[in-house]
């Protein structure tokens, strides 16, 4: 119950949002943090820890790279830390809103360090700050590997991200009083 009311007020908050700022494709490099709950029975939210990589190849079009971290906690156990690399291609469906998917490679858990495939896929929110640095909040389906006895999980994501080369085109930071409107 809490979990959806939580969708729906960020939904809310995104579309206000949306209308005021200006994001495009660009290079970047950020750090991130994030919960994600499996959608397995048994198990509670877990905490991810990333680094991300955005490489620009046209105005809407951008390769995404994430390393890092998937904790994945059953009830009664201690959280299990499995490491990852994700390679989505990212397309942005307008101003700040952009979708994501691609294949991810799961390594190295602290459970005996085994291998799989995975994928990933979501809706991200590129927020400006200023002429080079965003946050980025991203609503996620992660497919994990068969070892980790639950098929997939969802997650809330938020990256800080800087670029060196200044933002192209329109930009403007909403201000107090626009989300008062």
């Amino acid at each position: 119950m809490r979990s959806s009311i939580l969708f729906w007020l960020l939904t809310v908050w995104f579309s206000f949002i949306y209308t005021f700022t200006f994001a495009q494709a660009r290079n970047s490099i950020g750090i991130g943090a994030g919960l994600s709950q499996p959608l397995a029975h048994g198990y509670k939210p877990g905490r991810d820890r990333i680094l991300q990589v955005n490489f620009f190849a046209r105005n809407k079009i951008a390769a995404m790279t994430v390393v890092g971290l998937e904790g994945i906690k059953k009830s009664g156990e201690p959280e299990t830390n499995t490491a990852f690399v994700n390679v989505s291609a990212k397309y942005y469906l307008g101003y700040s809103i952009a979708a994501f998917a691609g294949p991810s490679l799961y390594v190295k858990g602290n459970d005996k360090g085994v291998v799989g495939p995975g994928a990933s896929l979501g809706l991200a929110y590129d927020w400006p700050f200023d002429t080079y640095s965003s946050v980025e909040f991203s609503l996620r389906t992660d497919v994990l590997p068969k070892y980790l006895e639950t098929p997939a999980l969802v997650g809330l994501r938020v990256a800080y991200k800087f670029s060196f080369k200044k933002r192209r085109g329109k930009y403007r930071v909403p201000e107090d009083d626009d989300l008062l409107r």
